[in-house]
């Protein structure tokens, strides 16, 4: 790859602190590494001298790969040194840190999210969730995860905590350390108390000479304590950032730290990358069109040098059934052209488009893969082992043939029936069996695995992820007895884990198929055609869900506080900003509008000009423009917005998250309202 002028700039400025503003498709990843190999070959630095953070384990191995041959195609003499670089997340370095160097935390264990809430769960009674007023449903339990973690992200405040706020929170760090556990957050916050505390982890920093961050954009304020940190202790800082793709707020992620980055540190370099090498020129210039109604944002001019013909195409249907086979149509002829399935990907701001997507194109015959944890655990296989669990607790040879009968040769089936006999028998009071032992014994004696099976790929897929999933279970219900543990894993299978595990990438992969995902999980990821669907008013932009919030819960002080973490419009736009700029070729935005008015982000796509709608789409949206508002005058639609706050102001009086809704509804639109009065069937 030939660098730009502004990418070798990035390279060789290796003796200032460094702002890398880096836009979509701009070849980030090829100048942080030949930064680091530049570093390498001018300075006397070391390999582990250098810390490089990345957003994923997966950016990581990625990054590790091009260094090393980077530098062995430049003969670099100490290649063997080269795993004494940290290359990872800063979740992983502080994991790291913490083993090494301060001894009290050497055999503690990471919950990821949903350890995190089975952990909760389990010590419903003793971890603090009753003392906030909360109960034992998922919700308040989730809920009682989010008031932790705004407790530590502002724990330098606690002086001015509600008084049961600093029990709560000493409760539950208390019972986590005693277990031996950290969370993400407590994660975090331990380094940097070790890091404000600890000589010997503050020697060995000192060592670190240079720190690169990648996609700073998503660090979020705890984080950035770290980054600041190493600043302190004199270590070059390097930050590579869009602001522009700053679409995790709701996990802290905090864009004003990119922005305001060359005000709070000295020194520092600020370089753009503003050229987009994966897109065309139609493209960028109309994401780029989209980006700037954002005002809380840094200056630059995203371009292209791509002016090879490319589709933006604009399309308003009647409804779902008409979409949908509108799509189909559009994918058929893709491939008549030349492109392949795996170029093709559709993206959505619900998951709960992806069943319907699945099902159109099982009916016609197109290859997809999905990591939607809501269509894996309505899979085939999934349910079929689900069922062979239930069936340790009731024995029944002819359920388990029923199971399996078309799955499995009858030989096999009668191996595995004898295999879970024996362990009901003989396993049924011990704890020492785990779940994740009984299903991969099973699967050893029913030869589920074989490679005579057509679809071997995606039994292996789901037994990885169903792997996953019992693992996680296992590790916090351990010490409970086999039966119990059973019967809790399918309760929690049943109704609990979709919505655990909706961040976990569930895919399978086929080598040729059209990429179905959200757009939070399409971020890094590059497209040739790209579809995004659900572009309708509260759809996307989503509207904000009412009920009870962490701010509620934990009083005053944080609900001054409340915008910190809440989405807006912007960070709306934010997320409609990534998903256009996955396309490198050809984009079609989708709205049917039989329920719902079009999406303010295509109101806004219709002023480019080069945005093509067709003469059907356009009639569709001035029938739908007519305005459900013109039916009522102003005095029914006043009387339908005391109607509807009456409602929730009367439920509120029984479930308090329902004064969430009523101050929602109190700053809603007309047409928001009446959307909202249909809803509740009050009109």
């Amino acid at each position: 790859m030939k660098l730009t002028l502004n990418q070798n700039a990035a390279v060789n400025e290796i003796y200032n602190n460094l702002q890398i503003i880096a836009c979509a498709g701009s070849g980030k990843t090829e100048v942080i590494t030949r930064r680091i190999v530049n570093i390498l070959e001018k300075t006397d630095t070391l390999p582990e001298n250098i810390v490089a953070f990345t957003f994923t384990e997966k950016a990581a191995e990625s990054m590790k790969k091009r260094i090393t041959k980077a530098l062995i195609e430049e003969n670099y003499s100490d290649i063997d040194q080269i795993n004494k670089m940290y290359i990872g997340t800063i979740h992983g370095y502080c994991l790291k840190i913490l083993r090494e160097y301060c001894k009290d935390f050497k055999n503690f264990k990471v919950l990821d999210s949903v350890k995190s809430y089975l952990y909760i769960k389990k010590n419903f009674d003793i971890c603090g969730v009753r003392d906030l007023g909360l109960s034992f449903y998922e919700s308040d339990i989730k809920l009682f995860e989010n008031c932790i973690e705004k407790l530590i992200y502002d724990f330098d405040n606690n002086y001015l905590w509600e008084d049961n706020n600093l029990q709560v929170f000493n409760k539950f760090k208390n019972l986590l350390y005693k277990d031996k556990y950290l969370t993400f957050q407590f994660l975090i916050f331990e380094t940097i108390y070790q890091m404000n505390n600890n000589d010997e982890l503050n020697k060995r920093l000192l060592d670190i000479k240079y720190l690169i961050v990648d996609e700073y954009q998503d660090v979020d304020d705890l984080q950035e304590m770290i980054v600041r940190k190493f600043y302190d202790l004199k270590t070059n800082i390097c930050v590579v950032a869009d602001d522009d793709q700053t679409i995790y707020r709701f996990r802290g992620s905090n864009s004003d730290n990119m922005i305001s980055f060359n005000q709070r540190y000295d020194n520092v370099v600020q370089i753009k990358l503003e050229e987009n090498f994966r897109s065309t020129s139609k493209i960028v210039d109309f994401a780029s069109s989209i980006i700037c109604n954002n005002r809380n944002r840094l200056d630059k001019t995203m371009f292209s040098s791509n002016i090879n013909d490319s589709i933006l195409e604009g399309v308003c249907l009647s409804n779902k059934e008409e979409e949908y086979s509108d799509i189909v149509k559009k994918i058929k002829n893709l491939v008549l052209n030349g492109e392949k399935y795996s170029d093709i990907a559709i993206l959505v701001r619900k998951n709960k488009y992806i069943n319907d997507i699945t099902k159109i194109f099982n009916d016609n015959d197109i290859p997809y893969e999905t990591n939607s944890a809501e269509y894996f655990f309505k899979g085939l296989y999934f349910q079929c082992f689900s069922e062979t669990l239930r069936i340790l607790t009731d024995i029944d040879k002819a359920k388990i043939y029923n199971c399996w009968k078309d799955y499995i040769d009858s030989d096999y089936i009668n191996a595995g029936f004898r295999y879970l006999r024996k362990v009901a028998r003989t396993g049924g009071n011990r704890s020492v069996i785990k779940l994740t032992d009984i299903i991969l014994n099973f699967i050893k004696e029913t030869d589920f695995l074989n490679e005579k099976y057509v679809d071997v790929d995606i039994r292996r897929n789901d037994v990885d992820c169903l792997y996953k999933i019992l693992e996680d279970y296992d590790e916090i219900y351990k010490d409970f007895q086999l039966s119990a543990r059973v019967n809790g894993v399918l309760k929690f299978l049943e109704e609990e884990a979709a919505e655990q595990y909706k961040y976990y990438d569930f895919n399978i992969q086929i080598s040729d198929s059209v990429k179905i995902m959200s757009i939070h999980k399409s971020k890094g990821l590059e497209f040739n055609d790209v579809f995004i669907i659900g572009l309708e008013s509260g759809e996307f932009p989503a509207k904000r869900f009412g009920g009870r919030t962490y701010w509620n819960v934990l009083g005053h002080h944080f609900e001054v506080n409340k915008g910190k973490y809440d989405g807006d419009i912007e960070d709306e736009r934010k997320l409609f900003y990534v998903a256009i700029t996955r396309a490198k070729k050809n984009l079609y935005l989708y709205s049917q509008i039989s329920e719902r008015r079009i999406s303010s982000f295509l109101e806004e796509a219709m002023n480019f000009k080069e945005l093509y709608i067709d003469n059907n789409s356009l009639s569709n949206i001035e029938g739908f423009k007519e305005d459900d508002c013109n039916l009522y005058n102003k005095e029914d639609i006043t009387v339908i917005r005391n109607k509807v706050l009456d409602y929730y102001a009367t439920v509120s009086h029984f479930y308090k998250g329902s004064c969430g809704d009523f101050e929602r509804c109190l700053e809603m639109n007309n047409e928001d309202i009446l959307e909202e009065a249909k809803k509740l069937k009050i009109i």
